[in-house]
C-alpha cells in the first residue's frame, strides 16, 4: 500500500482547485444525438475561454452539487 502526501490525499478526497474542463467534457453525458453540434461546442469554448475560476465553480456547483472536480477520470 503507498502512502499519500498530505497534498495528494487532499487532491483525492476533495479534488483539484483547478477545473479541468477537459476531465469534465470526457465525463459528461450528452443526451442530444449530436454531442458535436455547434451549440455544445460553443457551450465548451464559453465555459473554457471566457468563465474565470470562480465562474466554472458557480458553475459546477448549480449543475453538479459540488464546486471541484475528482481529480481523474476514474473517481466520476
Amino acid at each position: 500500500m503507498t502512502l499519500l502526501t498530505s497534498s495528494e490525499l487532499e487532491e483525492v478526497v476533495c479534488g483539484k482547485g483547478q477545473i479541468d474542463i477537459e476531465l469534465l467534457k470526457r465525463n459528461t453525458k450528452c443526451n442530444y444525438s449530436n454531442s458535436e453540434a455547434q451549440y455544445v461546442q460553443r457551450f465548451w469554448k464559453v465555459l473554457s475561454e471566457m468563465f474565470n475560476e470562480e465562474q466554472k465553480k458557480l458553475f459546477l456547483k448549480f449543475v453538479w452539487g459540488r464546486n471541484t472536480l475528482p481529480s481523474r477520470d476514474e473517481y466520476f
